[in-house]
């Protein structure tokens, strides 16, 4: 059973009911049938209401889907158990800026570990059983957008950053091990250091790392631009995609549009971009070439109001669906609209 889990400016966390096409909560689960929901509070100790509620900013679920991790825009990471809505762990404030992404660890049924990348420019991993800090990741130089295990000969962690970045750690010792920018780079590499000194020239924000499954160890890098790009966690290029299609608005034929978010279907065949004008492009994993575009995609999903912009991009674990998140630029509220 498939389930969609959203968070809110509000700070509540509900599971959405697939067999309503995710338009009625799930009430097979208790504590949503007696309206007890999952919700990070502005005092957890009071749970008054004398202070900002904090916004669910990150989620993730474990391997088996027994447990999720949420962060809010005040630091502070709480993990869930989903099937009776109780809070395992709650680590408070452990960042100095708001939670930006989490992921657990792939150690067995039940993960021991949680990953956190945050505002304040560090990633950070704590131990579920110890309830501390085990090991930090320091050296962006701007907010670190995300952060992911990588399992593969060795364990490796992967962070990308509005500093232009993408970072590649020893998942181990948090040795800085090569610094990639496919942004400012040229050629079949683009390892620009293996130093923690290595910087961007391009000043593009990485806000967003997709990693696959095929080809192994590697990620599809999508920087703040018109280009996005398929590397190796040992920096090699694999290939491009380009949204080289130029607009015409009024009279005038406009520049093409930066991608703002991404997501890829299971399979690793497809590849989903969406620019800042609201356009969804799909391309072709295996060739990097243009499949599909669907120039209404931002219209239809923000209910065409101009002041509301898709800000994320989330794929089915196993269907052709694809669920957009937007925002208002002016208040705190949006919309989710699902896409088949």
């Amino acid at each position: 059973r498939t389930s969609l889990i959203t968070g809110s400016s509000d700070g509540f966390i509900e599971v959405w009911d697939e067999d309503s096409k995710y338009t009625d909560l799930r009430m097979d689960l208790d504590y949503q049938k007696k309206d007890e929901l999952m919700c990070h509070y502005a005092d957890d100790d009071t749970k008054s209401n004398t202070s900002a509620t904090p916004s669910i900013l990150a989620m993730t679920v474990n391997s088996d889907g027994t447990m999720l991790a949420s962060g809010d825009s005040n630091g502070s990471i709480n993990i869930w158990n989903l099937q009776k809505g109780t809070c395992l762990r709650a680590f408070d404030k452990v960042h100095g800026g708001a939670i930006t992404c989490l992921d657990f660890s792939r150690d067995g049924e039940e993960s021991s570990r949680i990953l956190s990348s945050s505002q304040d420019g560090t990633c950070r991993e704590f131990g579920l059983r110890t309830r501390r800090m085990l090991k930090e990741f320091q050296g962006h130089t701007s907010f670190v957008n995300s952060c992911h295990y990588v399992v593969s000969d060795k364990l490796m962690v992967v962070t990308s950053s509005a500093d232009g970045t993408v970072k590649v750690w020893d998942g181990r010792s948090a040795e800085l091990l090569r610094v990639l920018d496919p942004v400012s780079t040229s050629g079949p590499s683009v390892v620009v250091s293996l130093s923690r000194e290595g910087v961007s020239t391009s000043g593009k924000n990485i806000h967003t790392v997709l990693h696959l499954h095929t080809p192994v160890n590697s990620m599809i890098v999508i920087p703040r631009g018109p280009k996005a790009y398929l590397v190796t966690c040992n920096g090699a290029l694999l290939r491009t995609f380009t949204n080289d299609v130029s607009l015409a608005k009024g009279e005038k034929n406009v520049s093409s549009e930066d991608f703002v978010a991404g997501a890829v279907s299971p399979t690793n065949k497809w590849f989903y971009a969406i620019t800042d004008g609201g356009m969804c492009i799909c391309f072709d994993l295996n060739n990097g070439r243009v499949q599909k575009m669907i120039r209404d995609f931002g219209v239809e999903s923000t209910g065409g109001k101009s002041n509301i912009e898709i800000t994320s991009l989330i794929h089915h674990p196993h269907e052709g669906v694809l669920g957009a998140y937007s925002s208002s630029t002016s208040l705190k509220r949006g919309l989710f609209t699902v896409w088949k």
